[in-house]
């Protein structure tokens, strides 16, 4: 009874994980630490096991979608030549419209959150990236560019972070459930 009770909050802090993950928060490493506690702790929680090369796995693969996050919108903002306050309202921009995003979404069920936190996310990178580069003084060209960069960054790092994601919690989650 206690170790289906400790399986079932365990998968549901790496699912947790993976839905900080659609709102643009850090939520892999949710998944990270849930699995480096039930690595370190397994021999107390009985059948529960997580290995050490699956949380070693896990790391790498938090630290490439971070990555892979923040390259995909700041390198083509850099090659552009965008200010600095173009690439951090992008940031913020994306954050709030990820968080108002996954409410507009829920009259469509299921989906409907997911899809409306994705997009207003990317929105809110490219309106940030435009009121960045408007505070710059940089030129409309320029604003338009940044925005342009920025949503199709924001677009293309959230697919790769929630796909990630998707793996971390099948390759720590699968153990906890399978034992």
């Amino acid at each position: 009874m206690a170790g289906s009770l400790m399986m079932i909050a365990l998968v549901s802090l790496m699912l947790s994980g993976w839905a900080l993950t659609l709102f643009g928060l850090p939520g892999n490493w949710l998944i990270v630490l849930t699995s480096g506690f039930v690595w370190y702790f397994s021999p107390l929680a009985g059948a529960i096991t997580v290995g050490g090369f699956t949380v070693i796995a896990l790391i790498t693969l938090a630290v490439v979608a971070e990555a892979v996050e923040w390259l995909s919108t700041t390198w083509g903002m850099g090659k552009l030549g965008a200010s600095k306050q173009a690439g951090i309202l992008a940031l913020v921009g994306s954050i709030a419209g990820g968080l108002s995003g996954a409410g507009l979404g829920l009259p469509i069920p299921v989906v409907g959150p997911v899809l409306g936190l994705i997009l207003l996310s990317a929105l809110g990178a490219m309106a940030g990236a435009m009121l960045g580069e408007i505070w710059a003084g940089k030129s409309w060209q320029k604003e338009s560019q940044s925005g342009s960069i920025a949503i199709l960054g924001r677009l293309a790092g959230s697919a790769a972070k929630i796909t990630i994601a998707s793996i971390m919690v099948v390759k720590a989650g699968l153990p906890i459930i399978i034992d």
